[in-house]
Formats: C-alpha cells, structure tokens, sequence
C-alpha cells in the first residue's frame, strides 16, 4: 500500500510578510495557509523554525528550541507571551493561527477552562 507524503508545515520565515494593519503581519506556511504576529515579535521569532504542529487535537504554530541544553517543542503563544509555569495562554478568538499580541492573555487554568465554557467544580 503507498504511503502518503508527509505533510511540510514549514515556514519560511525569510520570507517578506505580508502586513495586515499597521500592528500585525500574516507568514505563510509552506502548504498555502498563514499565520498572524504582531508586527513587534517578527524578530523573536525570526531566528526559529516555526511549523504547525498538532496538539490536543488542535493545530498550532511550534518550533523545537534547546532549552536549558534539552530540545523541547515550543508552542509560538506561549513563547510570544512568556507564559509562566502553572499559566496557560488563551487566544482571545479562539484562533490558534492568530498570534498577534492583542489576541493572547496569560489565565490560570480555572479562567482559562471557564473562558472555554467549562465550568469549575469546587
């Protein structure tokens, strides 16, 4: 039985990005979709290898970084964010393709589940 050919989720960075207002740019992925930062975060992010990556059954933006001398993937909002540990970051429109500053907060779990209907059980 032939295999299907992996998928490359790829962004090519390097690039020029398109500007959508005067705060945010959309970066194309190699398979004809894109992804929305803040105009500010374009070099932070330049020197990763950012690809969408699948993660509770959802798709987001991640690049694989050496962190404390261990790979570990990296999810584009958390890192844009500093999200701290034991914080979770929530797109404000539920978009995991929209990383634009304006879109992002840090919420402790409880607010984030809350933010996503479910509710807390005390």
């Amino acid at each position: 039985m032939p295999q299907t050919p992996r998928r490359n989720y790829q962004v090519q960075v390097k690039r020029q990005p398109q500007q959508v207002n005067s705060s945010a740019v959309k970066l194309p992925l190699s398979d004809g979709r894109f992804f929305y930062i803040s105009l500010c975060s374009l070099e932070k992010i330049a020197p990763h290898y950012w690809r969408a990556i699948h993660s509770c059954n959802v798709e987001y933006i991640g690049a694989r970084m050496s962190i404390q001398g261990r790979k570990k993937l990296v999810k584009l909002h958390r890192f844009l964010m500093s999200t701290p540990p034991g914080y979770e970051c929530h797109h404000k429109d539920f978009n995991p393709f929209n990383n634009t500053l304006e879109n992002l907060e840090n919420l402790t779990p409880s607010e984030h589940r809350i933010k996503h209907g479910y509710r807390d059980w005390e």
